[in-house]
């Protein structure tokens, strides 16, 4: 994962926390704010939510497996797929985890992410 997406991701974190906080005062019974504001401030924190999902998967599952699979680490690999990673993923280049793991020659993991529903 590079440093630029870490920052993301705690920035969306750091978002996901205040909205949390503004949409429950907002639906605090004593609030006079309520309807339009709050519900925006509801979505916006579901997709704030939804977006850091998307980033765990890509930097925190994905390019790890591309990465393990290139250097043949097979328990990484295994590890990575038991958490969610996507086997057919794609790398900046295009290419998925198995062609990195053809690349490198290491049929194990080959085998590994073919049983896992990888393809090229």
């Amino acid at each position: 994962m590079d440093f630029g997406g870490f920052i993301l991701f705690i920035v969306l974190c750091l978002l996901l926390l205040a909205g949390l906080v503004v949409v429950g005062w907002l639906f605090n019974k004593k609030s006079r704010l309520r309807g339009p504001a709050a519900s925006l401030l509801a979505v916006l924190s579901i997709v704030t939510v939804l977006f850091g999902c998307y980033l765990h998967q890509v930097y925190w599952l994905d390019e790890p497996l591309w990465g393990a699979a290139y250097s043949g680490d097979t328990v990484q690999v295994r590890t990575l797929l038991a958490a969610g990673a996507d086997p057919n993923a794609q790398w900046e280049d295009g290419s998925t985890a198995m062609a990195a793991a053809r690349r490198s020659g290491n049929l194990e993991i080959v085998a590994i992410l073919k049983r896992a529903g990888g393809h090229e």
